[in-house]
Parts: C-alpha cells; sequence; structure tokens
C-alpha cells in the first residue's frame, strides 16, 4: 500500500478554527497482515482534546494535531488475518487491554483501572 492520503482537520493554533487538509501516511503498511483500515464515519474528542484545542492544556506533542481518539467507522482495508472484518462498522476504542493477564477476557482491568493502555 505505501503512501495513504486521508482527510483530517487540524489543530494548527490554539483557540483558533479548525483547518480541513490532507494528511499524507508514508508508512501505511505495504501488507496488512496484521493491520486494518478504518474509514472514520465519527470520531469524538474528550476534555483534553476540549483543552488542546482552547489552549489550556499544553499538548504533549507539537502542532498541528489531529484531535480525537473515540472511532466508529467502516473497514475497508485488510490482511488476511483479519478478512473477516472487511465491511463491518467497527468500534476503535482509545484504551485497550493488555492482552495478557487474568483480567482481560472479561474486560475487568479496564473497568477497575488495571491492565489497560492507550495505543501510541
Amino acid at each position: 500500500m505505501g503512501e495513504l492520503n486521508v482527510e483530517a482537520y487540524f489543530l494548527r493554533t490554539p483557540a483558533s478554527a479548525l483547518e480541513r487538509g490532507e494528511l499524507t501516511l508514508d508508512d501505511a503498511p505495504a501488507s496488512l497482515l496484521d493491520d486494518v483500515i478504518v474509514a472514520v464515519d465519527g470520531c469524538g474528542v474528550c476534555h483534553t482534546d476540549l483543552g488542546y484545542a482552547d489552549g489550556s492544556v499544553r499538548p504533549n506533542h507539537p502542532l498541528p494535531l489531529v484531535l480525537g481518539h473515540e472511532i466508529v467507522g467502516r473497514v475497508v482495508a485488510t490482511g488476511a488475518a483479519y478478512a473477516h472484518l472487511h465491511g463491518r462498522q467497527v468500534l476503535v476504542p482509545a484504551v485497550l487491554p493488555c492482552g495478557f493477564c487474568a483480567f482481560e477476557p472479561h474486560g475487568e482491568g479496564m473497568e477497575e483501572g488495571r491492565c489497560a493502555f492507550m495505543p501510541p
């Protein structure tokens, strides 16, 4: 696949309107064996994102930023391992279970604040 172009709304300056633009992902995987690509239908923003936007919270990364991380969309490309998801509507959570400990099978780690991390 290589290069992938997507439309996004960028925060370029705090306390100003988001700007519509294009984002190019140069490192989109050529082989999606363990990956999927989701076309975003909707994306929520949290209170921290709003703080970045109004300038009351300093982001950890330099501007511009694409805000939001609570995503719903449709799977538009998959590797062989996830071919069964192609065309399905999915939720992409902001916090994921670790996948290793005993709390994960029933989601208990996430509910109790253990065993969860935010993806990079």
